[in-house]
């Protein structure tokens, strides 16, 4: 493996040795960091960064080459070959290569973090059975249990599913700087293939419902059961696309987890639950059109509302304004919501990558 800085010799030796060979400079790969995007970030200029700090780094990494026992013992012989590249220009990869490479990335990065991904579930399956068991088989029983039942279940995964992205989707912003700002990369294909990447980790969701939904009492026909975890995932992936839009904000995951709540606080007031919709100022009429919650809680108690006795339903539905015929249209505008949380996040991380490379 040959690393140059500022086109001088900064590591020519075995590429297993690298790691090491750097270390012994000071400069540590993180654990679960690909290799290959440590030298790069090691051995490139900064977009943004300090000159003076930059060309230290450039000099030592250089400097300690050329007293190092690689350097003495096979040393590269100097020719002028490289003067025949002059005005060599590279072609631009195609967005399907784009696509595939950052595809590529994210499922390595999944299979990578398999501490988490485990994790995941067994923290998604500990939610679900406490749900069960405050709700055991009560969600039938009284309109206020199967209302605190579905708002406690939404309220849970907005977060949920939130932060697990803020925790993990500002670390590669230093990454895709580098990456696009050399041309190598686009915010478009980055930004699809790694939203499509963590949708296998909608699993997590997908057991806490299940472990939810047969302990406390819902309807027991299997088909319920599968549209009733399908309006549930539609709601998971748009969470998981507020989690990107707010980590586009910034690249520090606290700042991100400081923000979250202004986002979500409002979905939450203005979900029907908390606020009767009809007395709602008409210069705050607009809210609940933009609510996650709004939209997921009016959906899986429209699938659900039937499992009451008596005039129970009647009474709940007049109490939170419900279509009992919505769920189908507010799935469409849960999509629609994760659509447009992508072209913002899009947008964010294009106004940021070019706030970045021009200063």
């Amino acid at each position: 493996m040959l690393l140059t800085c500022d086109g001088r010799l900064a590591y020519h030796g075995p590429t297993l040795q690298g790691i090491e060979y750097f270390s012994s400079l000071t400069y540590l790969c993180p654990q679960h960091y690909n290799p290959a995007d440590f030298y790069l970030k090691l051995i490139s200029f900064t977009p943004g960064g300090e000159v003076e700090a930059e060309g230290a780094r450039m000099n030592l990494l250089s400097a300690s080459f050329q007293k190092s026992a690689m350097c003495v013992s096979k040393p590269l012989a100097v020719d002028n070959k490289h003067k025949a590249l002059g005005g060599v220009r590279g072609v631009k990869a195609s967005t399907w290569i784009l696509l595939k490479l950052n595809f590529w990335r994210a499922s390595l990065r999944l299979r990578r973090d398999r501490t988490f991904v485990v994790l995941w579930g067994m923290i998604s399956v500990i939610v679900g059975f406490l749900l069960g068991i405050i709700y055991l088989q009560q969600a039938p029983n009284s309109w206020r249990n199967l209302l605190g039942l579905l708002f406690s279940l939404v309220v849970a995964d907005i977060f949920m599913g939130s932060l697990g992205v803020i925790m993990r989707f500002p670390s590669e912003w230093a990454i895709i700087v580098r990456e696009c700002y050399s041309g190598v990369n686009a915010v478009g294909p980055y930004l699809f293939a790694s939203f499509w990447g963590i949708l296998p980790m909608a699993y997590g969701p997908f057991l806490l419902v299940t472990v939810m939904y047969w302990m406390t009492g819902m309807d027991a026909d299997f088909v319920r059961y599968l549209r009733f975890a399908g309006i549930y995932l539609s709601y998971d992936i748009a969470c998981l696309g507020l989690g990107q839009f707010v980590s586009s904000l910034s690249g520090n995951p606290m700042i991100g987890m400081t923000i979250l709540p202004a986002f979500v606080a409002p979905m939450i007031m203005f979900s029907g639950v908390l606020y009767q919709k009809s007395t709602v100022p008409a210069w705050l009429g607009w809210m609940h059109h933009v609510s996650l919650v709004n939209y997921s809680f009016s959906a899986l108690m429209a699938e659900q509302i039937h499992i009451l006795p008596g005039n129970q339903a009647d009474i709940l539905a007049a109490f939170i304004d419900l279509n009992e015929n919505s769920a189908g249209i507010n799935v469409v505008y849960l999509w629609v919501m994760s659509g447009a949380l992508m072209i913002l996040t899009y947008f964010a991380l294009s106004l940021r990558l070019r706030n970045a490379t021009a200063s």
